[in-house]
């Protein structure tokens, strides 16, 4: 069929008057922005065309409720970035619930209102893209949402000097005294700790104003430069810690660094239940 008939199907299934079923098309290829395809036969259309299709004959019987169920895996990285914006101002224009599924986080963050993070059938958290990436409930959650991962690291809950502490046999981090009844169950207990690769810097000149900061020292094992920015890997000797720093930074593989963590961007979670403590 072409891609008119393509788009009217779902109306004359419906027995949708034939004058009625021009308007709708003409309204859906519009915003689609496909008015000049509606000629044209599936196999002289390109991938991203032929999606636009797809979403056009969906929006055309407006529907209440529209699902897409990973609409854009099959399409180039370009391609997909553009759809992904397009998709968004047509969900804003139609204003229809739409439930999108998807693996790939970065749509997820970029395009919904809400989250559902789900694994193995059961859902880990709902929430705004906010939430899901500042407030993780679990250490699932935490390590799926964020690119580089977040690092995660397990220490032992101790007391020192009055203070409650975060031990590792490369560094203690002495944490406020709020942070005291969140783990007096834990105390001499092992819990792990996760922190962004963003949350971290390297050296004192690189170190934005209003953190809390808590230094360590490693020898960078990888460099891997993705233009605006730059991943580097720092071993501090038992870990390996992930470090995104800003693409012009040069720094070479072997090079002694001193990193500095934000504390106030610290997560913890308990080790059996892995339930985020705070």
């Amino acid at each position: 069929m072409s891609v008119f008939d393509n788009i009217a199907f779902p109306l004359k299934i419906k027995k949708v008057p034939e004058n009625e079923i021009k308007k709708k098309v003409k309204w859906a290829a519009e915003l689609l922005k496909i008015e000049e395809l509606l000629d044209r036969y599936p196999h002289q259309l390109s991938g991203g065309q032929r999606q636009r299709v797809a979403v056009a004959r969906a929006i055309v019987v407006e529907p209440a409720v529209l699902l897409m169920d990973e609409p854009l895996s099959n399409l180039d990285a370009l391609l997909r970035v553009m759809m992904r914006s397009e998709l968004k101002k047509l969900q804003r224009k139609i204003k229809v619930t739409t439930i999108y599924v998807t693996h790939d986080q970065v749509e997820a963050m970029t395009m919904a209102d809400r989250i559902a993070v789900m694994n193995q059938g059961k859902i880990m958290q709902v929430g705004t893209p906010d939430e899901i990436y500042n407030k993780p409930a679990n250490l699932f959650v935490a390590g799926f949402i964020g690119s580089p991962r977040m690092n995660f690291f397990e220490a032992t809950v101790a007391e020192r000097e009055d203070k409650i502490a975060l031990e590792t046999p490369d560094f203690s981090i002495i944490l406020e005294e709020n942070y005291r009844k969140l783990l007096a169950n834990y105390l001499n207990k092992t819990v792990t700790v996760g922190i962004r690769p963003e949350h971290i810097y390297v050296e004192k000149h690189m170190t934005p104003p209003g953190i809390k900061p808590f230094k360590i020292k490693g020898k960078v094992d990888f460099v891997e430069p993705l233009g605006s920015d730059t991943i580097l890997h720092v071993n501090t000797g038992s870990m390996l810690i992930l470090v995104k720093v800003p693409g012009s930074y040069g720094v070479r593989i072997g090079e002694e660094v001193e990193v500095v963590l934000d504390l106030n961007q610290l997560h913890v979670f308990d080790k059996a239940s892995e339930k985020a403590l705070f």
